[in-house]
């Protein structure tokens, strides 16, 4: 096995080209983590369901869960004080 210091003059060498479906796939991580739903990502994708996108793409959307919870969390808040 060769040691780290062997590789330090090595030119940066990409075994693979990327494809016009990582561009997709970068641009779908983007606009998630700009706070795109998963919905409007669906429809922006074209994808038929938005089961495919949750499937592919719901890994990225880790908090969902903490988000909705705070979000009921408002809407009870809310409706005991009013």
């Amino acid at each position: 096995m060769k040691a780290a210091e062997d590789f330090e003059d090595a030119p940066l060498k990409i075994s693979k080209r990327p494809r016009i479906h990582d561009s997709r796939h970068s641009h779908a991580s983007m606009m998630i983590a700009g706070d795109m739903n998963l919905y409007e990502l669906a429809n922006r994708l074209g994808h038929e369901s938005i089961i495919t996108t949750t499937k592919t793409y719901g890994h990225l959307v880790p908090d969902a869960h903490f988000r909705a919870a705070a979000m009921v969390e408002t809407a009870l808040t809310n409706s005991i004080a009013s």
